[in-house]
């Protein structure tokens, strides 16, 4: 699509909060997807590693 300002773009023909919506959505959406497996896999590696001193003592 061929905007004439950014404006134009922002408002994209009265539409603009629903598009602009929609792509905070899912850019958070596929940002959650992202961090949530590695913090998930950090926070099971620290007890992996935890677990580990804690059995050879």
């Amino acid at each position: 699509m061929y905007f004439d300002s950014i404006q134009a773009l922002w408002s994209m023909g009265g539409h603009g909060s629903y598009v602009w919506i929609a792509y905070g959505v899912s850019l958070s959406m596929m940002l959650w997807s992202l961090i949530s497996p590695l913090k998930a896999y950090r926070k099971q590696l620290k007890n992996i590693v935890i677990n580990a001193k804690n059995e050879s003592d």
